[in-house]
């Protein structure tokens, strides 16, 4: 006897045998969901790996993006001042998956139960992927996977990629979809400049390209968050901020999809109302949110090796709130007012109180 897949016969796979031998296949649906939601996470990384899109669970912690970066040091509570001496804290600065660097070195160790409940047989595999796309956030860190999306979305499979479920059954279908991008600095030029570069191929206008295909055809898509930066420690503000979000603009016309992206907070000496979303430009067509950006990040030195350097972006002062006695929102005001007054924060604030202070900061764009 066979039967269909469940509620998305048509895009989540052919009729398969029932199995009424089996005692979990043939338990009520809120029995095996429930077993589910106890076997798989429900925050999962999306990745091209080994020839295939796999599954590894999310292992972010709630201060993994933390600005000061404590919690990526092998001793989060000292800051080796050797800034060679832990490997792990400048790799984790590097990782191109932004906040999910937990995430990254966690993709590569013991396969997670979904990938091997998927295996199972064709009827658990249609019964666990229209779960997981109905409860699960996934997410996606690097571009081959937001490549795979646009292929996705409609049952395609690309040509060297392996065909999995995750591609012909979850991705179409699934509600909630996560996307982290920390790229290099020339990657947001390129897109800036794309105009001007005649036919070459610019990954990130590509990638939005293949995105916003996607996001058409997941029509069972209800939430999207994209969470943007950069690789290098200049400030923010040198990326346009308009040029990446203007070609997203048309997901506000899909019905019933809640996009909002995320953002680093702007430098107030640098910030335009012409390249970014400011108080006093016109207000972006998604929703956008700010945050602190990381205040440590990878320093090459002149033999080649890596190291770390410290230098945050605005607030700077955000280092210092225990000198000053009051909120941090009125720090950040105090310093807001000096850089649009062309002060210099360093000078007025700074040197008083440490005159050997060694940070660098974004004085230079």
């Amino acid at each position: 006897m066979l039967i269909g897949s469940m509620s998305n016969e048509s895009t989540m796979s052919p009729p398969f045998e029932i199995q009424l031998q089996s005692k979990l296949l043939s338990a009520p649906a809120e029995i095996r969901y429930a077993i589910y939601e106890n076997l798989i996470p429900d925050r999962i990384h999306a990745a091209v790996r080994k020839n295939s899109l796999r599954l590894s669970p999310c292992v972010q912690r709630e201060r993994d993006g933390d600005a000061h970066c404590t919690y990526r040091r092998s001793d989060h509570l000292i800051l080796n001042l050797d800034h060679r001496a832990d490997p792990a804290f400048v790799r984790r600065l590097g990782s191109s998956w932004g906040e999910h660097w937990r995430c990254e070195e966690m993709q590569n160790g013991r396969e997670m139960s979904a990938n091997t409940l998927l295996r199972v047989c064709k009827r658990m595999s249609v019964d666990v992927a229209q779960w997981i796309a109905d409860s699960v956030t996934i997410h996606v860190c690097d571009f081959n996977t937001l490549m795979v999306l646009e292929a996705s979305s409609d049952g395609r499979a690309l040509d060297h990629l392996t065909p999995s479920k995750l591609s012909q059954c979850i991705l179409p279908n699934l509600k909630t979809l996560s996307i982290s991008l920390r790229l290099p600095l020339a990657t947001y030029e390129a897109l800036e400049n794309a105009t001007s570069i005649g036919g070459s191929k610019i990954s990130l206008v590509v990638a939005w390209t293949k995105l916003l295909k996607a996001i058409e055809r997941m029509t069972s898509l209800r939430r999207l968050h994209i969470w943007l930066d950069h690789d290098e420690g200049s400030t923010w503000s040198k990326v346009n901020e308009r040029a990446i979000v203007s070609p997203l603009a048309c997901l506000r016309d899909i019905p019933n999809l809640d996009v909002s992206i995320n953002l680093p907070r702007l430098h107030p000496k640098w910030e335009t109302p012409e390249r970014h979303f400011t108080e006093d430009s016109p207000a972006s067509p998604l929703t956008i949110h700010r945050r602190n950006r990381q205040r440590y990040h990878v320093k090459r030195g002149w033999n080649g090796s890596l190291g770390w350097e410290h230098s945050p972006d605005f607030p700077i002062l955000y280092d210092h709130e225990e000198w000053f006695g009051v909120s941090i929102e009125e720090i950040e005001e105090l310093e807001r007012q000096c850089w649009k007054k062309g002060g210099d924060v360093y000078k007025e604030f700074i040197q008083p109180f440490e005159p050997k202070c060694r940070i660098s900061f974004i004085q230079d764009c």
